[in-house]
Parts: structure tokens; C-alpha cells; sequence
């Protein structure tokens, strides 16, 4: 039963031609019994009973073929009275006409069913007057017995009819539904804005093949007119065809006519339409209309499915465009528009792997950038970047890639240079652009860049290019920066120095690799000895012990600078606090240095509280410090730095007089300590060493400076702090 059932058409239209088929069918065989008409003899029998046979096989083949041919209506009236004549009983055929107006009713226009069942109603009663009898009683074929199964067997061709419109339009309207809903599935997620609008294409004309004998076509507004944009059923293309808008104004829900003048140039693509309906479907980036037609007015149901897949279209479109959007604004500069680190490096990796002709790099930092906000303010600030970077892609041209990497660092990918030495006459030129006079609505500035190049070579990955390009930039800020400086090929020992570096600085403190130093910290103008400055070098596992210097901007540039900064605190203040019982150095205070780069990044002021809490050392003790430059009157530096101090932890300004810092700057910060740049010291400069301990003393704090000799192991400066105590002592 199960393996019949699995045989069955689905469908409830093919189920019921099934059946009609198989009554039909039954029907005939049984009436084979029934030849034997008193009226005729043996041949007009013989011919009764082929007549049987060509209505089953015509029965059949209609349901094979799912169609039936233009000369049904003589065909079928014949075979019944040509079956129904040879019956024993003349009424007999009323059975046969019965049986086969029911299986042909499923199939066929209106016109040739209509012709059909009345042609088959006719064979009755020409049947019986060919053999008038029924059973051995005669019977006229106009007697009221007669004629009264006509009108029956018409009523039941018409309830058969209907039932089959009935479920022709079940099944279109499923079909329709089942299209809809597959092009929810697919358009569901879609980010491609042209396969958003492929699968619309491809589903509007599905749902004309479910519907037929409509056409449709969806137009969008553009200078005033209509023009179509998408289209099915239409027997000659017709993208591109404009209308007046007069015309959707007029496609309501009311019909329109096909002769409507301003349709003629669409209805002449579809010569089978006779009327028009349409409507405006809103959307929230733009409105878009839908025109359907068809040989009568479009039902609503059709016109509804064609509505809705409109509008899953525009919802797939909006989607696309705000997935496209956020796409575009994840990687790309807010204030300038250019693409962000992330995405240039791909465009770098992608240019590097491919290979063909020369590529090369330019990172580009500005010169006394910080110069034009302190003076006209950040709002100039912006100003100048957007026109850095406007000029940046004029001298790249159309080919280049140009990238803000975040302040006012820069970076152009050149993928079309013939040779290097071009990438550095392109990086020359851009060096005179930038420096020429910049309008801004404050002031008119001029600013410089520093620019390193760097081209690709056999072996060189595309964060090599980045490195050399880096290192370069640098060299050329410390010859005297507005130039523009080559990385060459000696320095690839550089590269992968850095490259060792990168590679094993993210395991440095789970290993245990940092290493603590120590340097007395004294005051300048009581000479006494107030701290200690702690210094992390790192053991490397194949470098050896490597200075803070030489280390710290690369976690600052790789992104561990707060795992390792974390880690010096931890074992500075771990140190202090078990020196606590030292003769002396109760007092002390550990100075740790921290860059203003990675006060920026992390929660640094949880992390110092943590640490307080675990050594259990006081927080004055404890003395942050901050390394002047240029980052260090950022708002966000600011706003931390008084966290900290809110903790009790004393702040200190490293490396003071090294760069031209604002004095008003540091005013405005809770600022306890300056600590003198050593290289102020090691000049001898008398007066700029009274000048800064001057400063100190506007600003009420301390100034003090650290030890020029070799930094000591946490050991060694147990033995100083107690030789110390000891000398004193005596």
C-alpha cells in the first residue's frame, strides 16, 4: 500500500485527473458488455466496440499528454455515438458521455470545453435514434425521458469544470506560494547587491510561469520617467523601456486598458495583455513600480504574490546596502575616507602574492602635525588630515592604494611602478605636495612629511614590505624629516631581527623571560636619594638580554605592549615591597615607566590596582611614569592619569626636555614628579638644567633624574641599598 501511495502524483489537480481517467476508463470496459444493439448486426457491433476502444485510448493519451487537441469537439461526439449505438440499451451511452465529459473536463481551454461538452450532450439522443430501443422497448430520441438527461449530463460537465479551475488555481496559487518562499530562503542573507537582483529576475519569472498568460515588469523613477529595470513574460525584451510617471499614477488598483496610449510602447511586447494593473511599492532607499498584465483583469491573489516578491527584493537591496555600508565603514577612516590598516594590508598581501610588475610601499608620517592642533585647535587638525589625503590619492593616481593607519600616519601602495627608483621619484613628488600651503577655515598651515619606500623583493612577505617601509620612515624623521629615504637591501638583517622579536615577544612573560633592573633615582635639588627606577630587559631565548629600547616599541607596535608592561609592574612593586625591612629604603619609591601609546590602550588602571592589592604596597609608593611626547596631551591620557592618581600612585613626566612639551599641558594634569631626560645630564648644559629644574618648581614637584651607570640586578641593588645604609651609618 505504501509503495502504491509512493506512485500517486502529488498535487491535487493530479489526483483528480487520476481518478477521472481510471472512472472513464471503468466505465467503458463495463460498457463492452453491453454491445448488442436489436437494432444492428455483428459489423455495426464490431465497429461499437472499436469506438469503445479509441474513447479509452483518447482518455488516455489526453491524461498522458496532460492536453487535448482542436478537434476534440467532433471527436469525442462521434465516438459516443458510435459506442453508444451499438448498446443494448440506447441510454447506455448516457454512462459513456457521463465518463468521458468528466476525465476531458480537466483539461483544455473554456472555449473547447464548452464546445466539447455540448457536442457530447448532442451524441445522446443522436444514439438513440440510431438504435431505438432499450432492451427489447422502443424509445424515441426526443421523448421527454430522453431529453431530460441532457441538462443533467451538462450541469455535471460544468460542476466537473469548476472543480478543475477550483484547483488549477490551488495549484498556481501553491506554486506561487512555493516560489516566494524559496526566494526568501535564498535572498535570506545575501550581502551581493547583483545577486539580490539576480534572484529577483530569476523568481519573476517563475511566478510568470506559475501564472499563466501574465506578464510583469518592476520600473524605477529616473529624470522623471518610469523606466523598466526587471521584466518576465514579455515576448520580446523590454529593459530599458521608459514611461511617463503619468501612467504609474494611473495603475491603482483599478485596471487599466491595454489601447492607453502611453502603454502602447510596452503592449506592443505583449500583444496577448488587454489589461494593465500596477503599484507603487515604497521603499526605504527608493520606490520602485510594478506593472503585471494579462488577457482579462489580473485576479488578486497573482497580483499579490508579484507585490510581495517586490518587496522581498527591495528588503533583500536595503540589506545589502547597509551590510555594504557597515563593510565599507569598518574598514575605512572615518574622517578621511581611506581604507584602514586591516584593509590595505590585504590589498598589500593580495598585491604581493600576485606578483606581477613592481610593488612598492610608502608609509608617510607627518612633520609637526601636533603643531597645527596645539595652535588652531583638533577641529584644524581634521581639516589638514582630509586634505593630506585627498593629495595622497591625487599623486598615487587612479592605480594606488592610499590607507590612514590612525593619527596622522599614512600609507600608498603603488602596484603599477616600472622599478623602484620610480616609487621614490612618486614618493619625492608627494613629499613637494605635501609640504605646499595648506587653506584650512582657522588659518593657512604647511606641513612636511617623513616618507619611507620600500619595494618588493623574491622572498619578502607583505609585513616585511610593512617593517622595511617603517624603518625607513623612521630613518628619514631622524635625518631631518620632509624627505623621503629607501629601505635598501643591508637591512634586512633588520627585518628579521624584528621578525624574532614579534615572534616570541607574546610568550616573554608567560615564560618568565622578563628580567628585572634597578637604577637609584635621585633628587636634583636635595641630592637625596628618593627611588629607584625599574627597567624590564628581556632574556631571549636565542638574542640574549635585550634593553627595554630595543624591545618596548615593538610590543608598543605588535600590540603586546600591555601584557609586558603588566608584567614590569607586577615584579617592580613585588621587589619594592620585600625591600621594605631594608635600613633605609622604607620610603622608596619604584618608578615604572609606561608609554603614552599604552596608556591608550588596556585598562591600566585596573591592572595597577590588581598589582597594589596582590604586593600589598602602598600606593605612593608607587610612581607612574609617563614618557612626554606628543600623545601626551591626549584627552583619553588625561582622563587615566587621573584615575591612577585618584588610587593614591604618584605620576611622573619621563624623559622631561627631550621635546618641546607644553608647559600649559602639564599644568592641567595631576602631574607629582619630573624626572630629567638622561641625555640633558650627560651634555652638561648648565643652564638648561637649571631652566627645567625651574619648571619643577612653577609646578610644585619634585624634579629628579636617575642614575647614569649600568642598571642592577634586583640583588645587586639589595647590596647597594645596604652598602648605602652602612656608609651612612658610619
Amino acid at each position: 500500500m505504501d509503495r502504491f501511495r509512493l506512485r500517486l502524483p502529488t498535487g491535487s489537480l493530479a489526483r483528480a485527473r487520476v481518478a477521472t481517467v481510471l472512472f472513464a476508463c471503468l466505465t467503458t470496459c463495463v460498457s463492452f458488455s453491453q454491445i448488442g444493439s436489436v437494432a444492428h448486426g455483428r459489423v455495426w457491433h464490431l465497429a461499437s466496440a472499436v469506438a469503445m476502444g479509441l474513447m479509452v485510448a483518447f482518455v488516455v493519451a489526453a491524461y498522458r499528454r496532460k492536453r487535448t487537441g482542436w478537434l476534440d469537439p467532433v471527436l469525442v461526439p462521434t465516438l459516443i455515438v458510435g459506442a453508444g449505438s451499438g448498446l443494448i440499451d440506447s441510454l447506455g451511452s448516457t454512462g459513456l458521455t457521463i465518463a468521458v465529459v468528466i476525465a476531458l473536463s480537466m483539461y483544455g481551454s473554456t472555449p473547447m470545453w464548452l464546445l466539447r461538452s455540448v457536442g457530447a450532450v448532442v451524441a445522446i439522443p443522436v444514439s438513440v435514434a440510431l438504435s431505438p430501443f432499450t432492451g427489447n422497448r422502443p424509445i424515441e430520441w426526443n421523448s421527454a425521458t430522453v431529453l431530460s438527461i441532457l441538462p443533467q449530463v451538462l450541469l455535471i460537465s460544468i460542476v466537473i469544470r469548476y472543480l478543475y479551475v477550483v484547483l488549477v488555481r490551488q495549484e498556481q496559487s501553491s506554486a506561487r506560494e512555493s516560489v516566494l518562499a524559496g526566494s526568501g530562503r535564498r535572498l535570506l542573507g545575501v550581502t551581493d547587491l547583483t545577486q539580490a537582483r539576480l534572484i529577483g529576475d530569476e523568481t519573476l519569472a517563475d511566478l510568470v510561469a506559475a501564472s499563466p498568460g501574465i506578464v510583469a515588469a518592476v520600473a524605477v523613477e529616473r529624470d522623471g520617467a518610469a523606466i523598466v529595470v526587471a521584466q518576465a513574460g514579455f515576448a520580446s525584451e523590454v529593459i530599458g523601456t521608459t514611461m511617463p510617471m503619468a501612467v504609474i499614477a494611473a495603475l491603482g488598483a483599478v485596471s487599466t486598458s491595454w489601447s492607453d496610449p502611453q502603454l502602447r510602447d510596452l503592449g506592443r511586447h505583449a500583444e496577448q495583455v488587454r489589461s494593465w494593473r500596477g503599484a507603487t511599492i515604497v521603499g526605504k532607499d527608493f520606490d520602485r513600480f510594478l506593472l503585471t498584465g494579462g488577457p482579462r483583469a489580473v485576479p488578486d491573489g497573482v497580483f499579490d504574490a508579484f507585490t510581495n516578491l517586490v518587496n522581498q527584493v527591495a528588503l533583500a537591496e536595503v540589506s545589502c546596502r547597509s551590510t555594504a555600508e557597515l563593510t565599507h565603514q569598518a574598514h575605512h577612516d572615518h574622517l578621511t575616507n581611506l581604507p584602514t590598516r586591516k584593509l590595505f594590508t590585504n590589498e598589500l598581501m593580495r598585491a604581493v602574492d600576485t606578483g606581477t610588475g613592481t610593488v612598492a610601499l610608502l608609509n608617510i608620517d607627518l612633520d609637526d602635525f601636533k603643531k597645527v592642533n596645539d595652535v588652531h585647535g583638533h577641529g584644524a587638525g581634521d581639516e589638514l588630515l582630509v586634505e593630506v589625503a585627498r593629495r595622497l590619492a591625487e599623486v598615487g593616481g587612479p592605480t594606488s592604494v592610499p590607507a590612514r593607519f590612525g593619527g596622522d600616519e599614512f600609507a600608498l601602495l603603488l602596484t603599477d611602478v616600472g622599478e623602484a627608483a620610480e616609487a621614490v621619484r612618486i614618493a619625492e613628488g608627494l613629499c613637494l605636495r605635501l609640504i605646499e600651503p595648506v587653506r584650512l577655515t582657522a588659518a593657512t598651515v604647511s606641513v612636511g612629511a617623513s616618507i619611507g619606500v620600500a619595494a618588493a623583493e623574491p622572498g619578502l612577505t607583505a609585513a616585511d614590505l610593512i617593517r622595511c617601509a617603517d624603518i625607513a620612515m623612521y630613518s628619514a624623521k631622524a635625518r631631518g624629516k620632509n624627505r623621503v629615504e629607501r629601505f635598501t637591501t643591508d637591512r634586512h638583517g633588520a627585518i628579521a631581527h624584528h621578525r624574532e622579536l614579534e615572534e616570541h615577544l607574546g610568550h616573554a612573560v608567560d615564560r618568565g623571560e622578563l628580567v628585572m633592573r634597578y637604577r637609584p633615582v635621585m633628587n636634583l635639588q636635595t641630592g637625596d636619594l628618593v627611588g629607584v627606577e625599574a627597567l624590564g630587559y628581556w632574556q631571549h631565548p636565542s638574542l640574549g638580554m635585550l634593553p627595554p629600547d630595543e624591545f618596548m616599541p615593538v610590543a608598543e607596535r605588535s600590540g603586546h605592549v600591555s601584557d609586558i608592561g603588566a608584567g614590569i609592574l607586577a615584579a617592580a612593586c613585588g621587589h619594592l615591597a620585600g625591600w621594605s625591612n631594608l635600613p633605609g629604603a622604607g620610603d622608596l619609591r619604584v618608578g615604572v615607566s609606561v608609554m603614552a601609546r599604552q596608556v591608550l590602550v588596556g585598562d591600566l588602571a585596573d591592572t595597577i590596582a590588581d598589582v597594589l592589592a596582590a604586593t600589598q604596597l602602598s600606593p605612593d609608593r608607587l610612581i607612574l611614569q609617563v614618557i612626554e611626547s606628543e600623545h601626551l596631551d591626549d584627552a583619553r591620557v588625561g582622563d587615566l592619569l587621573r584615575t591612577v592618581a585618584g588610587l593614591g600612585v604618584r605620576i611622573a613626566v619621563d624623559r622631561f626636555g627631550s621635546t618641546s612639551g607644553s608647559l600649559v599641558g602639564l599644568r592641567s594634569l595631576p602631574i607629582h614628579q619630573i624626572k630629567v631626560d638622561p641625555g640633558l645630564l650627560a651634555s652638561g648644559d648648565g643652564p638648561m638644567l637649571q631652566l627645567v629644574t625651574s619648571v619643577g618648581e612653577i609646578l610644585g614637584v619634585e624634579t629628579v633624574a636617575a642614575g647614569e651607570n649600568e642598571p642592577m640586578t634586583a640583588t645587586e641593588m639589595v647590596q647597594w641599598l645596604e652598602t648605602r645604609s652602612s656608609v651612612r651609618a658610619g
